[in-house]
This record gives C-alpha cells, sequence and structure tokens, in this order.
C-alpha cells in the first residue's frame, strides 16, 4: 500500500537521522521542514475530500505553511484533488511504522531506550520483519511483525 512504501520511504529518512547521518545542523533543519511539508499535505488533503477546504484555499495553505513558490503549490494541491490519500501517506505510514517499532522495542524490552541507542542487531530484525511482510497494509504488516496471530 502507499501507507507502507510511502511511509517507509519517510521512515527511513528520519532512521538516518536519528542514527547520526545528518551531520550538519542544515541537513537536520531541512528534514524537518520536509517534515512540515509533508504534515502541511495531510491537513490539505484530508480538507480538500472532506469539503473543508477548495482548490485555492489548499494554495494558499500550501503556501502560508510550506516554502512552496504558488505554481508548486498549485501543481500539489492538484495532485491532491486527482490522487487522494497518497500525499497523506508519507507522514501518515512513516507515524504507524513508528508506532509498531515503539510496541516492537517494548516488547522486545528496549522500550524504555532511545531508538537512536538501541542495539543495531534489534533494529535491524524489526526492519527485516517489517520488510519481510510485502507491502501490507500496516495493520497487517504490525501482526507479521509481532507474530500477533491473524
Amino acid at each position: 500500500t502507499p501507507y507502507f512504501s510511502e511511509g517507509w520511504a519517510l521512515y527511513a529518512e528520519r532512521v538516518m537521522r536519528e542514527r547520526g547521518f545528518f551531520t550538519d545542523p542544515l541537513q537536520e533543519l531541512q528534514h524537518l521542514e520536509a517534515t512540515l511539508f509533508r504534515a502541511a499535505r495531510i491537513v490539505v488533503d484530508t480538507s480538500l475530500h472532506l469539503g473543508d477546504m477548495d482548490f485555492e484555499q489548499g494554495v494558499a495553505f500550501m503556501m502560508e505553511k510550506t516554502p512552496l513558490p504558488e505554481p508548486t503549490a498549485r501543481a500539489e494541491v492538484g495532485r491532491y484533488c486527482w490522487w487522494p490519500t497518497q500525499a497523506s501517506a508519507y507522514l501518515t505510514g512513516c507515524l504507524e511504522i513508528l508506532r509498531i517499532r515503539e510496541r516492537y522495542l517494548a516488547e522486545s524490552g528496549v522500550g524504555d531506550i532511545p531508538p537512536a541507542e538501541v542495539d543495531v542487531a534489534i533494529m535491524r530484525e524489526f526492519h527485516d520483519r517489517l520488510a519481510a511482510s510485502g507491502r501490507l497494509p500496516l495493520g497487517l504488516a504490525e501482526r507479521a511483525v509481532m507474530g500477533d496471530p491473524a
């Protein structure tokens, strides 16, 4: 599902940050800015399809909350109209993967350790289990990761 694949992509960025791959404060800032952009996508995508926001309001919101110039904001909002929930899937999927990871780490006995300090072998096991689920919807992927019965 897009929530798995797009969420996985954003989750991978987060893990890189957690593990210290962003060594320049500008990289940290860019990562946070990209996360805010993805959060704005959720607001606009959802609001458009609930009828709480029209196209022009969506463009204005994206320009106010993100560094997008107007032509890019228009293209983004058009995309949300054309492909509902896909753009929202990045952050929504990432947050769900983080929730599954938190549960996995807690049940592995290391839930009280910050993720950046968890042994690499434990994190690899989580990632291997999640990847082996084969892009299932995240609720089913969680069952596969945790070994929960169907």
